[in-house]
């Protein structure tokens, strides 16, 4: 494994949390590495990540996902149904104008246009594309620049309109997480990881945690 990559993307995360802590920044540790280790990208410097924790982070997010999903999270869809009957035309929309236009103007593969017009995580579509045998740095870069214009843009519109409290941390603190919780979470990660690999599942670092949890 190239180790020079691996410490230009540390630094550079490292380098975008400083930044955005100096300048007062919302969401230092999400918004600083995603805006300089997209510039770097983009200034054509080597990046790279170590296969194994990126799998495993990945884990950590399916397992987030599918946590939400509770059965009080259910009992809300009926309310919800006119967005739910819009979604897929949604989709079906931008997958109309969106593929086409990265297999035609910028001559990607299909796989690396599908997964590019595809509204979704960054880590979930890059890990489907790749999977999928498209270009991983193409879809990494287009879906890193679409987060970085939306949720860049969104903290700033909360806290300078509404002037939203941005300090506070989502979810809650890891001390108060019962030990039983911890491990039935780490359990389920693992667990759904290697499940889904053993029956061939696509995107299975992602998805089996999560239907599993």
């Amino acid at each position: 494994m190239p180790v020079v990559p691996v410490l230009n993307a540390l630094a550079s995360g490292l380098f975008g949390v400083a930044a955005f802590h100096l300048l007062a920044l919302p969401l230092p540790w999400l918004l600083g590495p995603v805006t300089s280790c997209l510039i770097a990208a983009l200034l054509g410097v080597p990046l790279g990540g170590v296969k194994p924790v990126n799998a495993a982070m990945r884990t950590v997010l399916g397992v987030a996902v599918g946590a939400t999903l509770t059965p009080a999270v259910l009992a809300t869809f009926p309310s919800m149904w006119p967005t739910l009957i819009l979604m897929p035309v949604f989709i079906l929309a931008i997958g109309v104008a969106g593929v086409p236009y990265f297999r035609r103007l910028c001559g990607y593969d299909f796989p690396t246009a599908y997964y590019a017009a595809m509204p979704g995580g960054l880590q979930d579509m890059v890990v489907f594309g790749e999977e999928a045998g498209g270009n991983v740095r193409a879809l990494s870069l287009i879906h890193a620049t679409r987060v970085l214009v939306i949720v860049v843009a969104l903290p700033f519109l909360l806290k300078g309109i509404w002037d939203a409290d941005l300090d506070r941390p989502p979810g809650v603190p890891l001390t108060t997480v019962p030990p039983s919780e911890l491990a039935l979470m780490v359990f389920v990660a693992g667990f759904g990881w290697w499940a889904a690999r053993k029956v061939g599942l696509f995107g299975a670092t992602i998805l089996g945690p999560m239907i599993l949890a």
